[in-house]
This record gives C-alpha cells, sequence and structure tokens, in this order.
C-alpha cells in the first residue's frame, strides 16, 4: 500500500493507530521489567482492543467517520490507563465514564444492525432503537462475565472491592433466625484478609462494581436511544461501503461494465432506428 494513495483521514488513522500500539507495548514492557504480569496481561488485551474499529469495520461492511473513530480508539486505551497507571485511583469518575460512553458506543453499533442484517437503505425507526438499546445491555453483561472470567482464571483486578461498613440481614443466616429481618448488621469487628491485606470490615468482591457497571452502561445506551429517537436515525456515524470501494485503501475502483442484455438492448434499437430512416429514404 502506497503512502501517497492514501487520504489524509487514513494517514491520520494509521499514525494514532501505531501511537496507540506503541503505547500499549511500552506500558508492557515496562510491566515485564517491574515483574507486573497484571499490567503486561492488561497490556496485552489493550493492543487487541485498539483493532477492534477496523476489525467491526471489515466485518460490518462500514467505515466510521473519522471523528468517531478517534474517540473510539483512545478510549479502547483507557483501561489501560486505569490498571497500569492508577487512573481509577487518581480519577474517582473514570470507571463510570468509561462505562457510560462504552453504553454510548454499542448502541452506535446496534442501532446499525438492522441494516447490516437485512441489507436494506431503509429500517423502521423503533427497530433500530429496540436494537441499540438491548444490543448495548447484552454487551455489557457479556463485559462483566469477562472481567469475572479474567479475575478468576488470570489473577487481575478488573471487578474492584468495594469495603462495606455494614450488611443486609440477608448475608448472615443467624441474625433472620432471630427475626432482624430489614437491619442494618455492622461488621466494624469482622476481620478478613484479602492478598495479604486485612480489613476490619467486609469486603464486597466485585459485586457492587459489576453492579454498578451495568447501570451505568445501561443508561448510556438508554440515552444514546432516546436521542436516536428524537431524531429518527437522520445523523449516521457508520457509512456503508460497497464491494467495489471496499477498505482496501490500495485497491482501484472497479468501473461498471455493460451487461450482455443491456449491450443488446442498444443494439436492437439502433437497429430499429436505421430501418426507420431507410424507410423515410425510400418514401421520399
Amino acid at each position: 500500500m502506497e503512502l501517497k494513495s492514501m487520504k489524509k483521514g487514513d494517514i491520520f488513522r494509521l499514525v494514532l493507530l501505531c501511537c496507540a500500539l506503541a503505547f500499549c507495548l511500552v506500558t508492557g514492557v515496562l510491566g515485564l521489567i517491574k515483574r507486573n504480569t497484571n499490567n503486561a496481561f492488561m497490556s496485552l488485551l489493550s493492543v487487541l482492543y485498539v483493532f477492534i474499529p477496523t476489525i467491526a469495520e471489515k466485518l460490518f461492511k462500514f467505515r466510521i467517520q473519522n471523528s468517531l473513530y478517534v474517540f473510539i480508539l483512545i478510549y479502547t486505551i483507557c483501561p489501560l490507563l486505569g490498571y497500569a497507571y492508577n487512573f481509577y485511583h487518581l480519577v474517582h469518575w473514570w470507571d463510570d465514564i468509561l462505562h457510560g460512553f462504552a453504553g454510548v458506543i454499542f448502541a452506535m453499533l446496534g442501532a446499525y444492525l438492522p441494516y447490516v442484517l437485512s441489507k436494506k437503505k431503509r429500517c423502521s425507526v423503533a427497530l433500530c432503537a429496540f436494537c441499540a438499546f438491548f444490543f448495548s445491555v447484552a454487551i455489557s453483561g457479556l463485559w462483566e462475565l469477562w472481567e469475572f472470567t479474567s479475575d478468576s482464571l488470570f489473577h487481575t483486578d478488573m471487578q474492584k472491592d468495594t469495603i462495606l461498613n455494614e450488611l443486609p440481614p440477608s448475608y448472615v443466616i443467624s441474625d433472620l433466625l432471630d427475626g432482624k429481618v430489614g437491619e442494618l448488621i455492622p461488621v466494624d469487628d469482622v476481620q478478613i484478609v484479602v492478598n495479604g491485606e486485612a480489613f476490619n470490615h467486609y469486603v464486597d468482591l466485585g459485586l457492587i462494581d459489576s453492579m454498578r457497571d451495568v447501570l451505568v452502561e445501561t443508561a448510556g445506551a438508554a440515552i444514546y436511544t432516546l436521542i436516536y429517537v428524537i431524531v429518527r436515525g437522520k445523523y449516521f456515524v457508520f457509512v456503508p461501503v460497497k464491494k467495489e470501494t471496499a477498505l482496501v485503501l490500495d485497491a482501484e475502483p472497479i468501473l461498471e461494465t455493460e451487461t450482455d442484455d443491456e449491450a443488446l438492448d442498444e443494439a436492437a434499437i439502433s437497429e430499429s432506428i436505421d430501418e426507420e430512416r431507410d424507410s423515410n429514404d425510400i418514401e421520399n
């Protein structure tokens, strides 16, 4: 692929993609040097994440508008900033803002699915809105399953722990037997050790974080769906790509050629015109 044949937008995409990959690789190498396997593993996942926009374009045969592409690409490395550079603790709302935007992005993709599946130029606004919301909610649920799987198999900390000062009675069976239904139970005297660190409170292992993430992503999906219905889907962020102008940047467009039937029709028309002219000449 020659650089001269690429458009400015494509060159900018390529440069941004290389920068994102370089950031992930450098972070991964630093993690290995510091023997932080968690950061190294998250860096490897981030390398895969940055290719998601390109894979989606190839799979669904559309082109993401450049502004949205830049946003999505930056978004894919934001979780690595949270894990490797402690943004989750430095910026209190970092996790919430990421999950909120995730709900919006996946809702955008869900709204485009009816066009992909039906291969029609126009689809019902209600159908697109339905797909936008529930596709995004489904992806958020799958993501939480992935976080649980990653924490279980690879000993990461994708599901953040939460310290609870009080417990609902349903957590303790003895309190149900004593008739203390509906009361909050102090747990100041309860000590638990997690990863070698002692806590004088109860530690919720990711449950509250997972439920909060799903709620935030659902809110993001709902906001986008509402806006989509209000504007009736007029503003497309995904542009369909024809086969002859697919995402191969150095491919030459295929010129339209006449079919055999079209050529025969034109020949018949020209022959009839010639016969009519000959008859007029004879009459004259």
